[in-house]
C-alpha cells in the first residue's frame, strides 16, 4: 500500500512539473494578403473581476515590438494599443485572438504573449509563416518548328 502511495505521489510531481502554466499562442499559416488568428492562451482569466490583467503580444523581428498592448482602465473598460496590420476586438478571457490584417512577410516571423508584470518564459511563442503560393510558379517552354 506505502508503494502504491509512493507512486501516486511521484506521478503527481512529475504530472505538475510537465504541467505549462506560461502563456503560449497558436496561429497557422495563410496565403498572402489573407487574416490569419492568431491566439494566445492565458494560465488565468484576464478579465477576472478579482484581478483584472493587461497582456502584451509581441513580434520577435529585426527588433522586438508589442503589435498589441492592452491593461485594463479605472473604469474597468479594456484600453488597447493595437498596431497597424493588426485587429483585436476587445474580448478577453483566458485566451485572445489577434487578427493579423491581410498577411504580409514582413509580419511573418515568431510571436509571444505575456501577462504584463509577470516572466514572459520560455517556450510561449509561435511562429507564423506564409503558405507557398502556387500561382506564382512560373512555367517556361520552347516548341521547335523546321
Amino acid at each position: 500500500m506505502k508503494a502504491l502511495a509512493l507512486v501516486v505521489i511521484i506521478l503527481g510531481i512529475i504530472f505538475l512539473v510537465l504541467l505549462d502554466d506560461t502563456p503560449h499562442c497558436t496561429v497557422p499559416s495563410v496565403h498572402k494578403g489573407q487574416n490569419a488568428t492568431l491566439t494566445c492562451f492565458f494560465e488565468l482569466n484576464v478579465n477576472s473581476t478579482d484581478e483584472r490583467h493587461g497582456f502584451i503580444v509581441h513580434f520577435y523581428g529585426d527588433e522586438t515590438k508589442a503589435v498589441l498592448r492592452c491593461t485594463w482602465d479605472s473604469d474597468s473598460s479594456l484600453g488597447c494599443d493595437v498596431k497597424t496590420g493588426y485587429y483585436f476586438n476587445n474580448q478577453a478571457s483566458n485566451t485572445i485572438d489577434l487578427i493579423i490584417l491581410e498577411a504580409r512577410e514582413n509580419q511573418t516571423g515568431t510571436y509571444g504573449c505575456q501577462i504584463i508584470g509577470r516572466d514572459p518564459g520560455t517556450g510561449n511563442t509561435c511562429n507564423f509563416t506564409l503558405k507557398a503560393d502556387k500561382s506564382l510558379a512560373v512555367r517556361t517552354s520552347y516548341q521547335c518548328m523546321f
